[in-house]
């Protein structure tokens, strides 16, 4: 009867191990992504004319300008992502539902921008060319 030995296996390794990117690198980087895009549109459509519909962004915005509604969007995602590490550590599936509902919502910020900004663009073709 043929033996086997555990002699083959490599010695554990004490190599420090690479760094933590984070829980949910994928969903982050969205998240991240949406934020940046939806700063953009929003500072598009206040500059044509329109308002923005989040009270706490339109607050920091009245009071100190687009960096305060840069500022608002960064505190929120940090606390957000922080909730999402700390989950992710002791409920990962609840931690993965949260960096779920910041790519909905982030989404859905994108897209009443992009909806207001394509309202307004054909007005002003329609004022443009059908005067």
């Amino acid at each position: 009867m043929t033996q086997i030995s555990l002699d083959y296996l490599p010695p554990p390794t004490t190599e420090a191990r690479p760094p933590r990117r984070g829980a949910y690198p994928r969903h982050y980087a969205w998240v991240l992504a949406l934020a940046v895009l939806d700063i953009i549109i929003t500072t598009l459509v206040l500059s044509t004319g329109g308002r923005e519909l989040n009270a706490v962004a339109r607050w920091a915005i009245e009071h100190a300008g687009v960096l305060g509604m840069v500022a608002i969007k960064a505190s929120t995602l940090t606390i957000v992502l922080l909730i999402c590490e700390y989950l992710a550590r002791h409920r990962p599936r609840a931690g993965l539902k949260i960096a779920e509902l910041a790519l909905i919502a982030n989404s859905a910020a994108v897209a009443c921008g992009l909806i207001y900004l394509a309202q307004f663009s054909f007005i002003v073709l329609h004022w443009t060319y059908m005067r």
